[in-house]
């Protein structure tokens, strides 16, 4: 007796057209850093340029006076966020929670945010802002031997214990042996991390780039304590996400600062 193919066997093998294959091949198709936006205000985000200590200072006076410049938010001034939200993987992600605190935790660390009329003079501006640091030794050490060194409880095992591989091929009733190649591939995004916030009528709408709504909308909503109703997470198209467009520094960035100013603001993060 014979059996049909199935659906999975029949579409194994065969072209398929992207449902939006088209409009990205011939530019139609909108990412989220395109979609216009009235009275739009640009952020862009100053990275400590230290590796571990605190912020002592952060000298805003001559970048405020900067043309276009329109807000400078720090951990002295930006809104309060929950800090204990559950994210992602059932714990907190301290890396999404900033300006909630004058610590340096690593190099990059987001220490503000510059918001101005255009991005080029938000870029201009954060590259201007002057930030003081208290230094502080830092380890990057990545050794077993480490003394701080243990196994993380996380969704990935730390500690993976190896077989005997050649007794297992011995004892097998079928092995196959064969080799496969597969062509180069550079996995760089056709667009980068980008978002927009924008408050309407109580209600926060962000256009975003990322590979789960639900999930930004969800964390978003506990940590600014909003109802999940009250959020809604427009992702067009995605450029490329390769398991790092979640939750991240700029949608917070750009929710806290429309929060502040009360008008749509865009954080985009360069491709470095």
């Amino acid at each position: 007796m014979t059996t049909a193919p199935t659906a999975r066997q029949n579409a194994v093998g065969t072209a398929h057209t992207r449902v939006e294959g088209r409009d990205k091949v011939t530019g139609a198709a909108r990412y989220a850093g395109e979609i216009p936006f009235a009275d739009l205000a640009h952020g862009w985000l100053v990275l400590s340029t230290v590796t571990r200590g605190r912020i002592r200072s952060i000298d805003t006076a001559d970048v405020l006076a900067m043309p276009g410049v329109v807000a400078v938010l720090h951990h002295g001034n930006a809104p309060r966020v929950e800090t204990g939200y559950v994210g992602l993987l059932g714990v907190p992600d301290p890396t999404a929670t900033v300006f909630q605190h004058d610590r340096v935790p690593y190099a990059g660390w987001p220490v503000a945010l510059v918001v101005a009329e255009t991005s080029e003079q938000a870029r201009e501006a954060a590259e201007a802002l002057v930030v003081h640091y208290e230094q502080e030794p830092h380890d990057v050490d990545f050794t077993g031997e480490h003394p701080d060194a243990y196994a993380i409880d996380s969704h990935m095992p730390a500690v993976i214990e190896k077989g005997d591989l050649e007794a297992e091929l011995a004892a097998s009733a079928v092995v196959v042996d064969a080799e496969y190649t597969t062509p180069e591939e550079h996995h760089t995004m056709m667009e980068p991390h980008a978002a927009t916030a924008r408050w309407d009528g109580g209600r926060l709408e962000l256009v975003d780039s990322n590979q789960g709504t639900f999930w930004v909308a969800s964390e978003l909503a506990q940590m600014f304590s909003l109802d999940p109703s009250a959020v809604r997470v427009r992702s067009e198209h995605v450029g490329g996400g390769f398991g790092s467009k979640g939750i991240r520094a700029h949608q917070v960035a750009a929710v806290m600062a429309a929060t502040e100013l009360q008008r749509p603001v865009r954080v985009v993060m360069t491709r470095r």
